[in-house]
């Protein structure tokens, strides 16, 4: 129903109402219509508390959004109770009044009104019908949880009227508490899976998987070692040098409104290092008065290894320990008398890369 509809709505039983409490008591239309009551103001009620004669109680303490529940406001001892206008005010976030649900075990007619985060529930005896004495229900009316969190349910005031239309207004009728709690958990019908090859430098990607809850919100979380990765929340994950050797996997949680958040885990596998080639870039001849340059290069597919390169030119070692710059690095060799010398690269490895080595021969002449 939109609110147009519903205002209408209200408007045409406030008049009907009025109407109604003219007749049987006298008095001016719409002598006691219902006025907008402030809600529950935001001290959160952890018990049911009620005046001196009055009871207030719910059918449940805890509900799931979705379901209803219903409040009841009782009095224990009434006297010459004609008619009588109950106001209730809630936490409209949480909860929501069902149409037509006010109700209370006394003859006549009864009416419950809503505005924002308040109901009023208007009673009245009809004609000569007696007034009611002794324990009443003044009102049961029932609630449908619309969101999460703790909410209460108070009766502010309540006034009532007599026979002799005298009216008594008492305040601080009574609170009683009511928590909403999220729906369960969106649970995946198909598992989310990881594709690609599990290697460091490769490019890993999950899938969403399948719900039990159709329009559900999806994010991601990828782990090392149960551990989460700092800023891979991605549906792809590169893999990096760090995830070598141990197990990595992804965390697709699934959100929705109202739900508590369902999540599912879709394991890679153990990455392995990544496979390295090294490449020597060498004159295959050199005068004997010349010092050759040679250029190396590590490479491996996805990523650029990190690491050092030892160089051997003739048995003797040029470099221990030359370090990658962007995989590459250029060496100066020695001059060597005139003959074939036998040049040999071997890549040391960084974490998360294997070795390689690379042998070509160099001649010096005359």
């Amino acid at each position: 129903m939109s609110e147009i509809e519903k205002r209408t709505q209200m408007s045409k039983r406030r008049q009907q109402i009025g109407g109604v409490a003219a007749l049987a008591l006298g008095l001016g239309a719409l002598a006691w219509i219902p006025n907008a009551v402030a809600g529950p103001d935001d001290t959160v009620i952890t018990e049911a508390a009620a005046l001196d004669g009055y009871g207030i109680e719910v059918s449940a303490d805890e509900v799931v959004v979705g379901d209803t529940v219903t409040v009841t406001v009782t009095a224990t001892d009434v006297s010459d109770l004609y008619a009588y206008d109950l106001k209730l005010a809630y936490d409209a976030d949480v909860l929501d009044y069902v149409d037509d649900s006010a109700r209370t075990d006394l003859t006549g007619s009864t009416y419950g009104l809503e505005s924002a985060g308040a109901v009023e529930v208007v009673h009245t005896k009809l004609g000569t019908s007696p007034a009611a004495t002794g324990p009443v229900t003044l009102a049961e009316v029932t609630f449908t949880a619309v969101g999460v969190g703790p909410a209460a349910v108070s009766a502010p005031s309540l006034e009532t009227v007599t026979t002799a239309r005298a009216s008594t207004t008492t305040t601080g009728i009574g609170v009683v508490p009511v928590e909403a709690l999220a729906k369960a958990a969106p649970v995946a019908t198909t598992a989310p899976k990881v594709s690609g090859t599990v290697r460091v430098g490769r490019t890993l990607a999950v899938s969403g998987g399948s719900w039990d809850v159709p329009g559900v919100s999806l994010t991601y979380q990828w782990r090392r070692a149960g551990r989460p990765v700092a800023g891979a929340t991605g549906r792809s994950y590169v893999l990096r040098p760090a995830d070598a050797g141990t197990l990595v996997d992804v965390v697709v949680s699934a959100a929705k409104k109202d739900h508590v958040t369902g999540s599912a885990t879709a394991a890679a596998g153990t990455v392995a290092r990544a496979t390295t080639s090294t490449t020597v870039t060498a004159p295959r001849t050199v005068k004997k008065s010349k010092r050759p340059t040679v250029r190396i290069a590590v490479a491996a597919s996805g990523i650029t290894p990190a690491g050092t390169v030892k160089v051997t030119y003739g048995g003797k070692v040029v470099k221990a320990a030359a370090p990658l710059k962007n995989g590459k690095v250029t060496v100066t060799l020695p001059r060597k008398k005139a003959g074939s010398y036998r040049l040999k690269v071997v890549y040391r490895p960084a974490v998360g890369f294997t070795a390689s080595s690379k042998t070509v021969t160099v001649r010096v002449r005359r």
